[in-house]
């Protein structure tokens, strides 16, 4: 690498950017963090969303993350300087790790890790197969996720990604349901979405999505934020 730098050589510089894999963690609530390079190259990180720098955290081994983070890091190097920063938003909120089920399971092709992966914390990408994203066919979509507490919600958001050029379409229709022993709800809020018909669309971005809450929640996409206080009955 020196011997290109020195000689003004074109090389694949995408080859040094961090390596990234951010898992989610049942067990202890947490999203581990593990960095790499192809060069064992220093890497440094922050958790607020700063700008990484050879003064920020040093990257030695998994980072737990165990609450709501703008995740970034880069690698600095004495011949070609800072690589590309890597940047990752992590959502904690009151469904986040909760126990999750689905009315309608994901097509095979987009099921990935399946229903845990709406409430994992992570977001949505702009890439539909990048396995961020659950797909489904063939009807409505209810997911239940047990908040364990009575809690009270504020706030109920979702992504959606649509790609009408490859047949990757958003929802039409948003409802919003509470309940307090999980068997019976009542709606509170829904909502209508124009139905998206043109085939140059590309888009992901939040939605209201539907919600039971008794914490038994409803939604389909990932990644929902549910804010508020939780109350112990």
């Amino acid at each position: 690498m020196q011997l290109y730098e020195r000689e003004g050589y074109n090389y694949a510089k995408h080859i040094f950017d961090l390596k990234a894999d951010f898992t989610p963690d049942k067990e202890t609530k947490a999203v581990k963090a593990e960095l790499s390079t192809i060069d064992d190259a220093p890497i440094y990180y922050t958790l607020d969303g700063s700008e990484p720098t050879e003064k920020s955290f040093l990257y030695t081994g998994p980072v737990s993350i165990t609450e709501s983070a703008t995740f970034r890091a880069v690698t600095i190097r004495p011949v070609t300087g800072k690589s590309k920063v890597l940047t990752e938003t992590i959502d904690f909120n009151l469904a986040t790790m909760k126990p999750i089920s689905l009315s309608l399971q994901p097509s095979e092709r987009y099921k990935y890790e399946g229903a845990p992966m709406l409430v994992d914390a992570l977001r949505g990408n702009d890439s539909y197969s990048s396995g961020r994203w659950l797909g489904f066919i063939g009807g409505d979509v209810e997911a239940t996720i047990d908040l364990e507490n009575v809690v009270t919600i504020q706030k109920v958001t979702t992504q959606a990604i649509v790609d009408m050029n490859s047949w990757i379409m958003g929802s039409t229709g948003l409802v919003v349901s509470v309940s307090e022993n999980g068997s019976q709800f009542r709606e509170i809020s829904s909502k209508d979405f124009p139905a998206d018909t043109d085939i140059t669309q590309k888009k992901c971005g939040d939605l209201y999505h539907r919600v039971r809450t008794n914490s038994h929640t409803i939604c389909t996409h990932k990644n929902q934020t549910y804010s508020g206080t939780t109350q112990r009955t």
